[in-house]
């Protein structure tokens, strides 16, 4: 697990290509034994299934908490509930309610969805952004 980390670390300077071109930001530089950086790191190649192992137990407590939608099959009325899709650090999740509902039970009801999202996160050492994060 070490040279996953300790290479994006000791690199020279580190940037990561976006859609839109190069970061701005970079890190890297002299490698300082007992100080490594947090979390995975982008442009670590193992982001991605790091990112799954870690987001699909959330998802499936939410699941089971009934967050998300519930569909129906037409044809075999096989029953399929969606709470959202996460890849990377990207994550949406879904809510839905009865149109019968009053505005208010919205509310309460994602932000429901969103505690659970992030007790979730916590528990596994990581955290909210509230200026990446919106609904």
């Amino acid at each position: 697990m070490d040279c996953l980390f300790s290479i994006l670390q000791a690199a020279r300077q580190h940037k990561v290509r976006k859609g839109y071109g190069d970061s701005g930001d970079s890190y890297g530089g002299e490698f300082k034994d007992g100080l490594t950086m947090h979390g995975i790191c982008q442009g670590n190649g193992t982001g991605p299934s790091i990112w799954a192992v870690l987001s699909s137990p959330i998802l499936n407590l939410m699941r089971s908490k009934e967050s998300g939608i519930l569909f129906t099959s037409a044809i075999s009325e096989t029953k399929i509930r969606f709470t959202g899709y996460a890849f990377v650090v990207e994550t949406d999740l879904c809510q839905i309610i009865s149109a019968l509902e009053k505005f208010g039970y919205a509310v309460v009801s994602l932000q429901q969805v969103v505690d659970t999202w992030e007790a979730g996160l916590k528990v596994s050492g990581g955290a909210l952004a509230p200026e990446k994060t919106f609904w």
